[in-house]
């Protein structure tokens, strides 16, 4: 009723005092008319109130409750002040119409206008519908996950593998510490499954390699494709390496099949990459931790009809299943920094390469100290490590000096840091392209998450923090 009791307000005349009884004022404009017959069918509470708080400011009208209160109860009221509106003395503001058109030509349509009136009354309904929006959303989010570990589960069981998740995340270290070069449990099983997550995604976005991109020497884009980056990348470290010289030479020389190891190959891109270029005098070995990679990389290799020079295995770099001086040369790219002791995977890469070959290879350093560590660096340094399953990183001198202990000689470093700085950043802008977006959502948090951690690499690289570091080695022949 008091709706009823603000459109009454509007009849109240003038002269008239509180407390003081006395007939209703004619009214003569029809437009009031028509306007209070509308908000009183339609109960619109918020704009009666305005209105008629307007309406009894200018003409300085007694309250309803003082000119008769006991009168509201019943539906008299509202009869009487619909029937005597059209003799109404009191006009509406035109400022009051400009403000009725504009909120009609703003709003979207006739039900969203009331369904926010209501929502506005019943600010109850508001929470519930907000609550049940929440709740649909989530239970979506964990259908899709739970399908997404259900096509993992499926594809490892394929593959003849055990389904038993991995263990704990290990305690991450920092450099100095006395414990870094310690083996972490699980480790393995961690960096096996994070790539059996991500490399599907990677495939679709960038292709099918796996690792930084070269673009130019002074840390420029100039409109280089990303992709051809990655290609330059490999180029570069064939030539710098003196892999590329040694390769032409023996094939030249025709005496025999040469061997490459290809340690940390993903789903064989490089692998595939070194058979095209040097022909079918050179066959490839692929090791991955990953079973899904070393299944999609033989996929892969079949449609190019490349069985017989290029191969893919599942195997530990730092137990690598094959005899002394086997293979001559051992490329990896991109994956010493998940070792947890450095030094026996060089004694590896040293053990299995024949006397005279090379060991080419780039990976994730940090910058020597000093400077010192600063709270921030160890902080972008912890969650780098903690999202791209690292045990730790350590410099590009410690690389050049385990592979001295390990007996190679003509050792050589490079520092490719500023050369490969807009990669980083057009991994970000990829993760805005439509697929992207959705293999985020279809790969679940573990996806998500290493995305996100996107954010501290380009931090780190912007603090030169982070080094990306070349090595080449040649192991003696024999006296």
């Amino acid at each position: 009723m008091h709706q009823l009791a603000f459109a009454h307000a509007w009849a109240v005349p003038k002269s008239h005092a509180p407390g003081k009884r006395g007939g209703l004022l004619r009214f003569t404009d029809d437009r009031l008319s028509r306007f209070a017959t509308h908000r009183l069918r339609c109960w619109n509470h918020r704009r009666i109130t305005r209105l008629a708080g307007y309406a009894q400011r200018r003409s300085s009208c007694v309250s309803a409750v003082e000119y008769g209160a006991p009168l509201l109860q019943t539906e008299l009221v509202a009869q009487s002040v619909l029937s005597t509106a059209n003799r109404a003395s009191v006009r509406v503001p035109a400022t009051e119409r400009t403000i009725n058109e504009r909120l009609s030509w703003n709003t979207l349509s006739t039900w969203t206008q009331n369904a926010r009136e209501r929502l506005r009354v019943h600010p109850g309904r508001a929470l519930s519908i907000a609550a049940i929006t929440i709740l649909a959303i989530a239970t979506l989010y964990r259908f899709i996950m739970a399908r997404r570990r259900t096509e993992y589960l499926l594809k490892r069981k394929a593959l003849g593998l055990d389904t038993t998740p991995a263990a704990a995340g290990p305690q991450w270290r920092l450099p100095g510490d006395e414990t870094k070069a310690t083996e972490s449990a699980g480790l393995a099983q961690r960096i096996a499954t994070f790539y059996d997550l991500q490399s599907e995604l990677w495939e679709q976005v960038w292709g099918e390699h796996m690792h930084h991109g070269f673009y130019n020497v002074d840390g420029t884009r100039d409109g280089k494709d990303d992709r051809q980056a990655q290609i330059d990348m490999m180029d570069r470290l064939l030539h710098y390496s003196g892999v590329d010289a040694s390769i032409r030479s023996a094939i030249g020389a025709g005496h025999r099949r040469l061997r490459v190891l290809d340690v940390g190959c993903g789903i064989g891109g490089a692998s595939r990459y070194i058979a095209l270029r040097y022909g079918a005098d050179v066959h490839v070995t692929g090791v991955t931790l990953s079973p899904v990679q070393a299944s999609r990389a033989q996929v892969l290799t079949r449609q190019l009809r490349l069985e017989d020079r290029v191969e893919t295995v599942v195997a530990d770099a730092l137990a690598l299943p094959f005899p002394d001086n086997a293979f001559d040369v051992i490329w990896s790219m991109e994956s010493a920094e998940h070792m947890p002791n450095k030094f026996r995977f060089m004694e590896e890469c040293a053990r299995v390469l024949r006397p005279g070959g090379i060991l080419a290879m780039t990976a994730w350093c940090h910058r020597r100290c000093p400077p010192p560590f600063t709270d921030a660096d160890r902080r972008i340094y912890r969650k780098v490590c903690a999202y791209y399953c690292i045990p730790f990183l350590c410099t590009l001198d410690e690389f050049e000096n385990y592979a001295w202990q390990c007996g190679l000689v003509d050792i050589e470093t490079a520092d490719w840091t500023r050369a490969t700085l807009p990669f980083w950043p057009a991994v970000a802008r990829s993760a805005l392209q439509r697929k992207a977006l959705l293999g985020l959502v279809e790969g679940g948090w573990p996806v998500i998450r290493s995305a996100l951690a996107i954010r501290w690499m380009i931090r780190g690289f912007r603090r030169n923090l982070f080094v990306i570091g070349a090595l080449r080695a040649v192991k003696p022949a024999p006296r």
